[in-house]
């Protein structure tokens, strides 16, 4: 496939797609280093079911890019991320899980377990 093909390709999957379109621009801010815009923006889409948006989100807390740095914010989307097939979220639940605490750990999976419910009615 071409590359302005390719191209044109994805533009129409974004603009028949509001939620790709929102982490797409996540990710346009994130790269600029506008990180409180890339956690706006992924925040929207994370809260719509995008497990990469819910993964940047994470990133995002554990790195303390936009944000005050919070691992146990950063465990609890990345818990969503990874409970959707997202390898990269399970590998940083695998990094940030000796800094918390049981008691951080059971908050996190408590509130990604209501989320989860919540979004499922």
């Amino acid at each position: 496939m071409k590359p302005t093909l390719l191209m044109g390709a994805l533009a129409l999957l974004l603009v028949a797609n509001p939620v790709r379109a929102g982490f797409a621009d996540a990710v346009a801010a994130y790269d600029g280093g506008d990180y409180a815009t890339a956690m706006v923006e992924s925040l929207a889409a994370a809260r719509q079911g995008d497990a990469d948006a819910q993964y940047l989100v994470g990133f995002l807390y554990m790195r303390g890019e936009g944000v005050r740095r919070d691992l146990g914010r950063a465990y609890q989307w990345f818990t969503l991320a990874a409970r959707q097939g997202d390898r990269f979220a399970a590998d940083e639940l695998e990094g940030i899980t000796p800094q918390l605490n049981a008691a951080e750990i059971s908050r996190a999976e408590a509130w990604a377990s209501e989320w989860t419910a919540m979004s499922d009615d």
